[in-house]
């Protein structure tokens, strides 16, 4: 009887140890970022990252977030530098152009439609990469570029 008793605790410690460690990484209060979603990050792709939807939808939806912040800015033109990862997270928004009054709240905008995003593709699948997104100003009107 001990020896399979012995035998199952055997058995099942590889279990435990797998169940532990699928706990901690997904810790539901952690806001770092996970290092194994991008070990690398691509300047080029075969297929650039995308919006989901359509540039029009999302430089609407991008303008409505913006006025109703009060952070609707004047300037002609902004370049935004980020990394689209491979489960469409945004990371390392920056300005990389142009001058902007309210810049935090621009970025959180921004930020805030990160799950809008498509990650670039490169040899079939999913890869982590570069995306500027150029911001251009017309009266009330904002248009958007997307480059890699």
């Amino acid at each position: 009887m001990l020896k399979y008793t012995l035998l199952f605790l055997l058995a099942s410690c590889p279990i435990l140890l797998n169940a532990q460690k699928s706990l901690s990484d997904e810790d539901p209060g952690s806001n770092q970022v996970n290092q194994n979603e991008c070990d690398k990050v691509f300047t080029k792709s075969e297929q650039r990252a995308s919006l989901k939807i359509s540039n029009v939808q999302f430089e609407d939806t991008l303008r409505s977030i913006l006025k109703d912040k009060n952070a609707f800015h004047k300037t002609e033109k902004a370049i935004f530098r980020f990394i689209i990862s491979t489960q469409s997270h945004m990371y390392d928004l920056v300005l990389e152009s142009g001058e902007i009054r309210k810049e935090d709240l621009v970025k959180e905008s921004i930020e805030s439609l990160s799950n809008l995003w498509l990650p670039a593709i490169q040899n079939g699948r999913a890869v982590c990469s570069y995306v500027q997104l150029e911001m251009k100003i017309q009266k009330d009107n904002i248009h958007i570029s997307i480059f890699q």
